[in-house]
């Protein structure tokens, strides 16, 4: 079972900043290596959407990939993190299925991480909008619940 975190408080929606905190590595090891600090706010390229993150769950991969155990980071500052929920408050190019304020959960593509942010920039045909009747913390931590068969599919 995943553990949740909750941003304090959430990052306003367009707040357009040229920073956010995050918690990220610079290089891999044991719980030490963790850090929290300023990285970049993200952008929404192409067929994306950034996510302003209010939960995210914290799961067996997570350990693996700070420890470099299952995944070696091509860069760092490299930002941990996989599930997450959170609302749209950037919407790139071709994306047509969301809008700035939808509440949104998912789960980073094979390869990125990302989650233990303010915000994520994610490709919106991987995400899902998050039902009306479930918080972000149970949707943020859906996936550590739920089969991949399942997920985000059977969500609406």
């Amino acid at each position: 079972m995943g553990a949740i975190c909750y941003t304090t408080h959430p990052a306003p929606i367009s707040a357009g900043n040229d920073a956010m905190k995050a918690v990220y590595i610079e290089k891999h090891g044991g719980p030490e290596v963790l850090t929290y600090g300023d990285v970049p706010d993200p952008v929404a390229g192409p067929g994306e959407v950034v996510a302003d993150i209010f939960a995210a769950s914290v799961n067996g991969a997570d350990w693996k990939v700070r420890s470099g155990s299952s995944y070696r980071a091509s860069h760092f500052p490299y930002v941990l993190g996989r599930d997450f929920s959170g609302v749209v408050s950037a919407v790139g190019d071709g994306v047509n299925d969301f809008a700035v304020g939808d509440a949104v959960f998912g789960v980073c593509d094979v390869g990125q991480d990302g989650a233990y942010a303010e915000k994520i920039a994610i490709k919106a045909a991987i995400i899902a909008k998050k039902p009306a009747s479930m918080s972000h913390a149970e949707a943020a931590g859906l996936r550590s619940r739920a089969s991949p068969h399942w997920f985000p599919s059977k969500i609406h």
